[in-house]
């Protein structure tokens, strides 16, 4: 998240752009049928590190993560971490639902989040155009 904000760094400013290579992560997407698999892999994997009150708790409630982590890798784990701290502030030795829901997001940065998302996603996928005619007619060359 945040790295579509980078854009102004080199948009309209050809020299930054030259020097710049530009590897894109993606993020599960809820929107692709074959990333739920994976993506409730990941979580699984990342569940691993916690003391959970059952070998389901996350995927049972992938809803809930989904929309506290937006599908990144470090937003869920972030969002786990949550859970685990107000486990842990409790006093309590496993995490549990409540302590899931205790540990979501407030809406407005909920919204924030999604909206990090989709301006990423629309940037990622941006219509890449390979028509010299779409910018140019040059009179040498070609045609």
């Amino acid at each position: 998240v945040g790295t579509h904000l980078a854009q102004d760094l080199w948009h309209g400013n050809q020299e930054v752009l030259n020097r710049s290579k530009w590897t894109w992560v993606f993020r599960y997407d809820e929107q692709c049928e074959d990333h739920h698999r994976h993506f409730a892999s990941m979580v699984k994997s990342i569940g691993t590190r916690y003391s959970l009150s059952s070998r389901d708790l996350l995927l049972r409630n992938l809803d809930l993560v989904l929309l506290n982590g937006a599908g990144i890798f470090g937003s869920t784990r972030q969002f786990i971490d949550r859970a685990d701290a107000e486990r842990a502030r409790r006093g309590e030795g496993l995490i549990t639902d409540a302590h899931l829901r205790s540990a979501c997001s407030t809406l407005e940065e909920q919204q924030w989040l999604w909206g990090q998302v989709r301006d990423f996603d629309c940037l990622a996928n941006h219509k890449r155009s390979d028509q010299l005619q779409s910018v140019c007619r040059p009179t040498w060359g070609g045609e």
